[in-house]
């Protein structure tokens, strides 16, 4: 033993040890579990931290761990480290991780040190493996750093009941986020939607609004008090799946039957199905009229909004401008333009 303090200390590094380098069976196989022997133990408690321990002294320290219920399974063939599910599981981890790399508002550098924290709470084999799940590469990430400031001081000015200010920015076609506005709001709601974090605020009119926390500079805490939002937020983010601010009209649609779980998942269950017209289900909503324009138009092949008239105006528009877009076979010739980064 190198010191009385690594002696004292080696209780506490078996444990780390097995929770390292060992992991239980997964996907509820009853085999499969990766153990180390004492020998094992004692190979990289030299290695790892100068300690020498005999296997009578391993064995020992091994049943009082198992006793003390914090997770270590001792067995003939060896021992490991089993949370018994107060651990995250590396399939729950490996969900974790694809979230994050799908969200766009976190920059590069950001998701690969989040991403190498949650492999640090669990064993070295995930580790390994977990290299064949991500690839940063093929994610478009956010060039804003300011992302984890703006969320702990917008949670701070809620918890605070606080009004924050800010500038809202917007990217350039030099894709370089500038200045659009500065405004003062009441902040109510941190929601993720479409890859990107938005906060739900209002403003001095208290109209509720949407603003991408990735495009968010200059933000701080007011003294004022924020107020009350005109509507509820919950509403606001089942009835805006797209995020964009507009206002709150009823919308008569009929869809294919097989779009059901597109309208689900862009408005949630709160609809109502009016039975079927031309084998079409129709449905009544309410929701965000730029919402639901943006998803007309996505699926226009195979949805059609019935009322209100001015909206099928708009759309009717929209489609006649598109079809004379591409109504010649030959696109238009290009100007000079100057090459972008």
């Amino acid at each position: 033993m190198a010191s009385n303090e690594t002696k004292r200390m080696a209780c506490l590094r078996i444990f780390h040890i097995l929770k390292k380098h060992t992991r239980p069976s997964q996907g509820g196989k009853t085999t499969g579990a990766i153990m180390l022997t004492q020998q094992e133990i004692s190979a990289l408690l030299e290695k790892e931290y100068n300690i020498i321990l005999e296997r009578k002294a391993i064995s020992n320290y091994l049943g009082d761990l198992e006793s003390s219920g914090i997770g270590v399974v001792k067995t003939t063939k060896g021992a490991y480290y089993d949370s018994c599910g107060k651990d995250l599981t590396e399939a729950e981890l490996c969900l974790i991780i694809d979230l994050v790399l799908a969200s766009r508002c976190v920059d590069a550098k950001s998701t690969k040190e989040i991403i190498n924290k949650l492999c640090n709470l669990t064993s070295d084999h995930f580790k390994k493996e977990a290299r064949n799940i991500h690839t940063l590469e093929t994610f478009d990430k956010s060039d804003n750093k300011t992302l984890f400031d703006n969320i702990a001081i917008l949670n701070e000015a809620m918890s605070q009941n606080l009004r924050v200010e800010l500038v809202r920015n917007d990217y350039g076609i030099d894709k370089a986020l500038h200045p659009i506005e500065r405004v003062e709001v009441s902040p109510h709601r941190l929601v993720m939607s479409n890859g990107h974090y938005y906060l739900i605020a209002s403003s001095e009119d208290e109209e509720i609004k949407p603003y991408r926390v990735d495009k968010i500079t200059e933000l701080k805490i007011l003294v004022t008090p924020r107020k009350r939002p005109q509507g509820e937020v919950d509403d606001y983010v089942y009835s805006h799946p797209y995020m964009l601010s507009g206002e709150m009209i009823e919308i008569t649609l009929a869809i294919d039957k097989d779009l059901i779980g597109e309208v689900i998942d862009a408005f949630g269950k709160n609809f109502r199905i009016n039975g079927l017209r031309d084998s079409r289900i129709i449905i009544r909503t309410v929701a965000c009229r730029e919402d639901v324009l943006h998803w007309a138009i996505r699926f226009g092949h195979k949805a059609m909004v019935l009322s209100p008239q001015e909206m099928r105006d708009q759309l009717r528009t929209f489609a006649n401008n598109m079809q004379r877009n591409y109504e010649d076979d030959t696109p238009p010739k290009q100007g000079k333009i100057r090459p972008t980064k």
